[in-house]
């Protein structure tokens, strides 16, 4: 039988007209879980569950043990997060596959704790930061997301052409523009599937669109705070500051009657 993840990548893209089978298990070797091909494009997938975050588990079994319960916590990655995606990496690599193969990491999140271990998800793949952005003095501040402000999960997989982040409703696609694959990948059915569905992350496509800064991996000074805010005034002409994120949650215990039925507490 296969886990949750598995069945949720391949039913989602055999729906878009991808022919997806198993990859077959080899004892004591490491093997992705998917061959997806459309024409003459293969994929090689490798789907990943992500659980709540302990902080959430912890809220939901106080709001069922005292009928409510609030919860504030930052909006960033832990370390967890890296080790299982260097581990899902290792699998992708180690899949024989053609020389032309995409290699995609599919990671679903099936709970009420979506939002935010996906969000810590992208945070950690591209580096980003969301910035307070000021022009000068007659404009007002306006907030806009910047890419490889810090170490990306993306510099330390350079075969890995994108990542798939869903819920049980919809997904995004996270290209990789660092991939040495990077323009046959955009080119692909995948890509362009996703893409006129709103549903791509595409950082260099957001920079020269106006809606997102891109700092090089390789900036001069090496990326620190002051590197990366002289590097900003300088090409876009703008001071920054980085913003703190935070999610705030309040989940509530009701009691839920029907006819002929014990009341049942529900989250």
């Amino acid at each position: 039988m296969r886990e949750f993840s598995t069945e949720h990548a391949r039913q989602c893209l055999d729906a878009i007209g991808l022919d997806v089978r198993d990859i077959k298990v080899v004892q004591n070797e490491k093997r992705a879980d998917l061959l997806a091909t459309f024409q003459q494009e293969t994929y090689i997938v490798e789907a990943k569950n992500r659980s709540a975050h302990t902080g959430w588990l912890e809220l939901v079994q106080m709001a069922r043990s005292k009928g409510a319960g609030t919860h504030s916590r930052d909006v960033q990655p832990w370390n967890a997060l890296s080790s299982m995606i260097q581990v899902a990496y290792a699998q992708l690599i180690a899949t024989p596959a053609p020389s032309n193969a995409f290699r995609i990491l599919w990671v679903v999140a099936p709970h009420g704790d979506a939002d935010f271990v996906l969000e810590c998800l992208k945070i950690r793949f591209f580096g980003l930061a969301r910035l307070v952005v000021i022009q000068d003095s007659e404009t007002p501040p306006v907030a806009r997301d910047c890419f490889h402000y810090g170490r990306s999960e993306f510099e330390r997989t350079p075969h890995l052409d994108a990542v798939i982040l869903g819920n049980i409703e919809a997904g995004q696609l996270l290209l990789n523009c660092l991939s040495k694959n990077k323009d046959q990948f955009k080119k692909s059915y995948l890509y362009k599937w996703l893409h006129r569905a709103n549903a791509v992350v595409d950082p260099e496509e957001k920079e020269a669109d106006g809606k997102a800064f891109l700092i090089p991996i390789d900036i001069e000074g090496g990326r620190n705070p002051q590197a990366n805010w002289q590097y900003l005034k300088q090409t876009y002409g703008v001071k920054t500051s980085v913003m703190r994120k935070n999610a705030f949650y309040g989940p509530m215990s009701i009691e839920m009657e029907e006819p002929g039925t014990d009341s049942t507490p529900l989250i």
